[in-house]
């Protein structure tokens, strides 16, 4: 739901029929959302009747659970597949993907505004620190 200042319902839709939503963010004005499948939706959320305007497919398999935004220019996402994906937000290109360093579903992200790091915690109980 969208809400305005005075918590009103201004906006309801279902995004996915089969998944369940892990995570929402908006960058460049535009609404991502992350479920239970290995797609990230790319959403214009400011029409009467919101609308895909882009499916990815950056995850092997499984869902994505996470996603942090720099600015509006890169997105990361995490997933069931123990991978980081780092997207640029205005072209919805896949841009990096970092893997080989947790066992488990990657659960949890953390990203500083500089983007100087990352960080991920897994269900592997694992919290792993990545530089540039």
């Amino acid at each position: 739901c969208i809400r305005d200042r005075n918590m009103k319902i201004i906006k309801r839709w279902t995004a996915y029929t089969n998944s369940r939503i892990k995570a929402i963010l908006i960058s460049n004005r535009k609404l991502w959302t992350c479920s239970t499948d290995p797609e990230l939706l790319v959403w214009n959320y400011t029409n009467v009747k919101p609308e895909i305007i882009k499916k990815l497919e950056g995850h092997a398999h499984g869902g994505v659970n996470a996603m942090v935004n720099i600015g509006d220019n890169l997105v990361v996402s995490a997933g069931f597949d123990m991978s980081i994906v780092i997207w640029d937000a205005q072209s919805y290109t896949k841009l990096h993907v970092l893997s080989g360093a947790h066992e488990s579903t990657i659960r949890t992200l953390f990203v500083p505004w500089d983007f100087s790091y990352l960080l991920s915690g897994s269900y592997d109980k694992s919290i792993v620190m990545w530089f540039k």
